[in-house]
Parts: structure tokens; sequence; C-alpha cells
């Protein structure tokens, strides 16, 4: 004779669900739901120690912030993730980000986002420096991932209409092609009025990490924002203060490509649309 297993019913498993969701550090506001950053952490620490086994022989560990808007039903939501960069690559499959949070925005942009996402989040994240593996305190370094927009919003830029479109740099944008052989002077027009002076400038090519060489900082950023008039593609603060700097953020390898891929489109479409021999 076969014993007839009995089914659960659906109540059934809403009480399992409830009791395992409540094994989960969730934070809720009324907007938002999260978990504790150093839960997340150790969570993806665990996941990278699948694909790297000698996590704990490390002095730093460096975590990936990835931060991304997306349409749910008719809510815009940011959803932002982690996972251990020493893990490898297999720690950016989707299967193995860690969850550290849910938005609700009105729209994707500095303010809104500044509103959106409660103090307790940022603080918390904040207060995480280092995480014990076994007897050692290893070192943890927040690095930001996402697409371009993503950073310009988390960084406070005023995006790509500015004539400091970069996000790396402060060069302007029509001289972001300048390279060491192409490099040549420049006359420029600075204040106005009776004060207008006309001067000679050199303009090299730029850099993402090299202060003197026009790559962005945060004290350049406080600096710029004193001015009344800002020229440098700088809009307000920092999304996270000073949690990330410039040098932190990791590029987006599929948005780099899904952007090479439009400027291909757009010519070929340029070239299919034009008329006559």
């Amino acid at each position: 004779m076969f014993k007839v297993k009995k089914l659960v019913s659906l109540k059934g498993i809403e009480r399992l669900r409830k009791k395992t969701n409540s094994k989960f550090p969730i934070l809720h506001t009324k907007t938002s739901a999260y978990v504790r950053f150093e839960y997340a952490v150790r969570t993806a620490i665990f996941v990278a120690c699948k694909y790297e086994h000698k996590l704990d022989q490390f002095d730093t560990l460096n975590i990936r912030f990835n931060m991304d808007g997306t349409l749910i039903g008719n809510k815009h939501i940011v959803a932002i993730s982690i996972n251990c960069i020493e893990g490898g690559s297999q720690c950016q499959a989707a299967k193995n980000l860690i969850p550290l949070g849910l938005f609700e925005v009105q729209k994707e942009n500095t303010e809104l986002l500044r509103q959106s996402l409660p103090s307790e989040f940022i603080n918390d994240i904040k207060s995480v420096k280092y995480i014990s593996i076994g007897e050692k305190n290893i070192s943890i370094r927040i690095r930001l991932g996402g697409d371009l927009m993503n950073a310009v919003y988390v960084f406070g830029l005023a995006g790509f209409s500015s004539n400091h479109q970069c996000i790396f740099c402060t060069q302007h944008k029509d001289d972001l092609h300048v390279t060491d052989d192409t490099a040549y002077d420049k006359t420029v027009t600075e204040r106005k009025g009776k004060n207008k002076q006309t001067i000679t400038i050199h303009v090299g090519h730029s850099s993402c990490h090299d202060l003197t060489k026009k790559a962005r900082s945060l004290t350049e950023q406080t600096l710029s924002l004193t001015k009344n008039t800002n020229e440098l593609g700088y809009k307000c603060e920092p999304l996270f203060g000073d949690l990330f700097d410039y040098q932190d953020y990791c590029a987006d390898t599929l948005h780099m490509k899904l952007r090479v891929f439009d400027v291909i489109l757009k010519d070929m479409l340029a070239y299919a649309s034009r008329t006559g021999k």
C-alpha cells in the first residue's frame, strides 16, 4: 500500500513563509525595506567563499554596491544589491547577488533619492568598516557599481547635458578626445564685464585618478559648491556623503557594451537613411 502524502495548504505555506522571513533582519519603512548592511556583507562573503577559498588571507575585501532603478507595475523602484569582488565574476551573476534593499521613488534624481533613502540605512552602511573571518578582522572597502546615470545621481553631478559631463574628470566635453599626441593651447575668456580677461591654457589628456590631470575629487566638489557659479559639472552634495570616492566607481561593463552598440546602431541607421548616390 502506498501512503498518500498530505498536501500542504496555502495557509500552511503562508505560515512557513512568515516563519522563515522572521529569521531575516529586514527593516521596513513606509516606502522601503532593507536588511542590515553587516548581515548582507557577511552573506556576500559566504557566497564568495564558494569560489575563492582563501578570503581569510586578504587584508581588504571589496564590496560592490550595485544600485539601479526599475519599474514594478506603476511604481518606480530603486533596487540595491551587493557582492564580494574577490569572489570573481561568478559573484556578479544574478543568482549570487545579495539583496540589500528596495526603495520606492517618484523618479531617479539625487534629491528625490536623498529623500527616499532613510538616514538610518546610510549610517548603517557607513558604520561597517571591518568584518571578522575566523580570528582575523578584515577591512571592508565599498565600491560603487551601476550604470553611468546612477553614478551621476550618487555623486551629485549635473549630468550629460553639462559642459563637464564626464563622471571621472572635469575635462570640457569638447576636449574629451584629447590625448598626449593631440594636446594643444586653447584661448578662453574668463569672467564678465569689466573683469573680463582672455587667457591661454594648455589642454592635455585627462585622467580618472590623477588629480593633476583633472580627475574629480570630493574635496574639489566641496569647494566648487561653495561658489555661485559652478563650472565643473558639480550639482549638489553626493548622495552618500563621503562614503564613495570617485576612484571607488566600478564601471558597469554591460552598459558600456550597450553604449558601444548604440553608437554602431546610430551609424547604421544614418547610413541606411541616406538618399541618392
